[in-house]
């Protein structure tokens, strides 16, 4: 049974595209944190802004929750929005489409792991 040998060209290749992909989703994450962030502000204002009491909606903590990254489902801190006047939930549209799994654009995605990790950029762009 022939075993592989360390040095060779595609396990180096490998290697970086596994570099490449750990590397993206910390960066997705940090998206996905601005996105709702965003949301959560044209909501309801901006963080530590005094609007008094009888404004809705208002920011109310957060929870654990969950949203997919390519394929991959990774654990989120979810930012909660209440209607004061109406004691509710306001559901976050941008968390409620993140938390859908989307098929990922398999081109998108091979152009850019190709075209980095052979330092090819010209190939990603295109």
């Amino acid at each position: 049974m022939p075993t592989l040998e360390p040095g060779l060209p595609f396990l180096d290749e490998l290697d970086t595209r596994i570099a490449l992909i750990q590397a993206l989703i910390p960066i997705g994450l940090a998206a996905v944190s601005e996105v709702l962030e965003r949301e959560v502000e044209a909501l309801c204002g901006i963080k530590h802004s005094r609007k008094g009491k009888e404004t809705a909606p208002r920011r109310w903590g957060r929870q654990r929750g969950s949203v997919y990254l390519s394929d991959q489902k990774v654990p989120v801190l979810v930012p909660r929005v209440r209607d004061v006047l109406n004691n509710k939930e306001v559901e976050l549209a941008s968390y409620d489409k993140l938390q859908n799994l989307s098929p990922v654009n398999e081109t998108l995605l091979v152009r850019l792991l190709s075209g980095l990790s052979a330092r090819r950029y010209a190939d990603c762009a295109a």
